[in-house]
């Protein structure tokens, strides 16, 4: 099985507000990202579409994916089968499904490792400024400011 590491992390310019999400795998020595934006978000939210949009991205089927987050959020809801079920998640309703629904395809074993933010570790941290990076994006275009 090949062995992906992903780092992701969320931004939000408020809460809610314009919001950034970012992934940065790496499977053996190469490093790719993803990331995108959305006008209204909170940083939840983002959190949880990074690990999603990670999870979809992947070409190759059968991985062992270890997910790298600074979330508590993430962490403790895909740890505990309901944590999700609570009021913040509840609010994030649809993204837990899509994110089940992605597990559910089986495609992956997936583990999640809790990583402190902003503590020097290279993967993470290019994750955060990706996520900040296109939280601006959002901000311009709710600003109607070309990019």
């Amino acid at each position: 099985m090949t062995k992906i590491d992903i780092y992701v992390d969320g931004a939000c310019s408020g809460n809610p507000g314009p919001g950034g999400w970012a992934a940065v795998c790496k499977i053996g020595g190469k490093k790719m990202a993803r990331a995108g934006h959305q006008v209204k978000a909170t940083n939840n939210s983002m959190e949880l579409l990074a690990v999603i949009e990670a999870l979809n991205g992947l070409k190759k089927k059968n991985c062992n994916v270890r997910i790298h987050t600074d979330s508590a959020y993430i962490c403790t809801c895909t740890a505990h089968d309901n944590a999700w079920l609570t009021q913040e998640g509840r609010a994030n309703r649809e993204l837990w499904m899509e994110y089940l629904k992605v597990l559910a395809t089986g495609k992956h074993k997936v583990e999640f490792v809790k990583v402190k933010g902003h503590s020097g570790d290279e993967m993470n941290d290019c994750a955060d400024r990706l996520a900040k990076s296109e939280c601006k994006k959002a901000r311009y275009k709710l600003a109607g400011i070309a990019i």
